[in-house]
């Protein structure tokens, strides 16, 4: 059992998910992930590991001995989370990453920094980038109401977290992504040509 997001509900002001702007508070991306395996699981034990969706797929490869496709062209992002499920094991992930079109979530256990990245040409209408960043600490703040991005005592971390994100772009192929600018760029191409020959009318 799980969700593919959380809802506001009118918390930090907002309702539904706002997602385009706002995928960095827990409100969406804190959402359930229940496994039941009879005979296996215990009856309502719980575990706060760091674990994401992803995760789900390569946990069904191993718990129902899939075959993985031959052409597969790149591996699994996520994770099996047999081990966690069955003896309580734990992730050992440093960190996480959650990204939409205008802003990446980085994620580790006490701390969490929110990027606001260009939304390129498929969404150029949600650029936030001059809102500026967001950094909250779970041990003081796990609410996430008080912005401390510009606080000097977390810089070290920030920093930190910054490297995590480009450990990620550099590791995780952005095969879709690309393809997703190369369709908009093409689409804008095609409707200027319209709006061309319009006016030539």
């Amino acid at each position: 059992y799980t969700s593919d997001h959380g809802d506001f509900a009118g918390n930090h002001g907002m309702v539904e998910k706002c997602a385009v702007g706002h995928n960095v508070y827990e409100d969406i991306l804190n959402v359930p992930l229940i496994f039941k395996y009879p005979g296996r699981t215990k009856k309502g034990e719980r575990n706060c590991e760091l674990v994401s969706l992803v995760d789900i797929y390569p946990t069904l490869v191993e718990l129902l001995d899939l075959r993985l496709p031959e052409d597969m062209k790149y591996g699994l992002q996520g994770e099996s989370l047999v081990d966690v499920i069955f003896d309580g094991a734990p992730v050992k992930r440093e960190y996480f990453v959650s990204e939409s079109w205008s802003k990446a979530a980085v994620i580790t256990e006490d701390y969490k920094l929110g990027i606001w990245k260009d939304p390129t040409v498929v969404h150029p209408k949600n650029d936030y980038r001059t809102f500026g960043d967001m950094f909250f600490d779970y041990r003081t703040n796990p609410l996430e109401v008080a912005n401390d991005i510009g606080n000097p005592e977390y810089g070290a971390q920030i920093m930190k977290m910054r490297g995590f994100y480009d450990d990620f772009v550099q590791s995780i192929p952005d095969t879709g992504l690309k393809e997703r600018i190369a369709q908009a760029e093409q689409q804008q191409k095609q409707g200027s040509g319209k709006n061309k020959a319009g006016k030539n009318k």
